[in-house]
């Protein structure tokens, strides 16, 4: 675990070089899972972000780490890529948000790991996401989680909020 942790660490820290290619960045999660092989505690997630030329696709990279459960040695690694639906700036919450900032629903398709080599394909939904700044928020994002070799739903699972940030 620490290796992974540090892993993360060293590729947010090198991503500093190429800081004038735009949008790159890190996200922090809580997240359940309904889901064969994959612990049933509340998950910690850390991810490295990219959102090339700051277009409307965000690809993701990360860990989920369950937060009990012997945490370290049931780190399942994920990867996503998300698509900004609309990016509304009049929007009803205007006004709970200090900031600028605008409504931007998004979508997303990814995977993640789960015990005994087996991997997940996910259907992400991100209806409650803002954008501020250099950043966004998101919250209570639904997913569900298919198993490709038996093409079938086999659980689902929801991130309770979604934080990220693009420094470079």
């Amino acid at each position: 675990m620490r290796l992974i942790l540090l892993i993360l660490t060293g590729l947010l820290t090198a991503s500093a070089l190429w800081a004038n290619v735009p949008d790159f960045g890190y996200a922090v999660s809580a997240r359940g899972f309904d889901l064969p092989g994959v612990s049933a505690y509340e998950h910690g997630s850390l991810e490295l972000l990219w959102r090339p030329n700051q277009g409307p696709l965000t690809l993701r990279g990360g860990a989920a780490l369950p937060l009990g459960d012997g945490w370290f040695f049931r780190a399942r690694f994920t990867a996503a890529a998300e698509v900004r639906l609309a990016a509304l700036r009049d929007h009803p919450m205007e006004n709970w948000i200090s900031l600028d900032s605008r409504y931007a629903p998004s979508a997303g398709i990814g995977g993640i790991t789960a015990e005994g080599k087996q991997v997940y394909l996910s259907l992400e939904l991100t209806p409650l996401r803002f954008e501020t700044g250099g950043g966004y928020y998101a919250f209570l994002a639904p997913s569900l989680y298919l198993d490709p070799r038996k093409r079938s739903l086999e659980g689902w699972g929801i991130s309770l909020f979604h934080f990220g940030y693009y420094l470079w």
